[in-house]
């Protein structure tokens, strides 16, 4: 935080706990001691995992996709990962016989939290782009959490918010803008096959 600037959060991405569809009663990882529970090898969820449940077992897998067809196959109790890349996964594949059983209880709420950053010195883009995020509507919030989560909407605040005189004058002397992204983090940034960038955040941008 010390080079650089935040806006306000944008959307959440918890940790959630899959489970096969017809494992009607677990609900919290808790109730999954001494089963097996699918975790993407090298993530923090892992290490949280080992440290607060050692007596769960871990089949390591080397993305969502396979974590949550080892849920599917059976090869494994459940699937901890988080909301966003869990609902892509499960929108471009055809992964049977689950069901969310709510959240996984790993992270703590701010580790949740997504954000724009700029560099400090440039603290006036980033006052733009929270300008943009306070004008999204109630109803177009919802539709980008339809269409890039698929998972429910939570309540946005919806702000009346105009450019001031200063983040305008910025605005026309950089016509360009020069942004990083995340090639490869679907929903939330990643590159089309078109070469664009595409994902909750560019239509955020937008």
């Amino acid at each position: 935080r010390e080079f650089i600037a935040f806006t306000e959060e944008y959307t959440t991405n918890p940790s959630i706990l899959v489970v096969a569809e017809d494992d009607v009663e677990t609900s919290s990882v808790e109730q999954l001691t001494g089963r097996t529970i699918a975790v993407i090898e090298g993530y923090a969820t892992t290490q949280a995992l080992s440290e607060r449940h050692a007596t769960i077992g871990q089949l390591p897998v080397s993305d969502a996709k396979e974590g949550l067809q080892a849920v599917s196959l059976g090869r494994a109790d459940a699937f901890i990962g988080t909301r966003g890349v869990i609902s892509y996964v499960l929108q471009k594949n055809v992964i049977p016989n689950l069901r969310v059983a709510g959240h996984a209880g790993l992270k703590d709420v701010q580790e949740s939290q997504l954000h724009m950053a700029v560099a400090k010195e440039q603290a006036i883009l980033r006052d733009v782009l929270q300008n943009g995020l306070d004008n999204i509507t109630r109803d177009e919030w919802r539709s980008l959490q339809d269409r890039w989560l698929n998972v429910g909407s939570e309540a946005a605040v919806e702000r009346l918010a105009s450019l001031t005189d200063v983040e305008v004058a910025w605005l026309d002397q950089h016509p360009v803008i020069r942004l990083g992204a995340d090639p490869a983090w679907p929903p939330y940034d990643f590159v089309g096959n078109d070469g664009l960038h595409r994902g909750m955040a560019a239509e955020y941008l937008q």
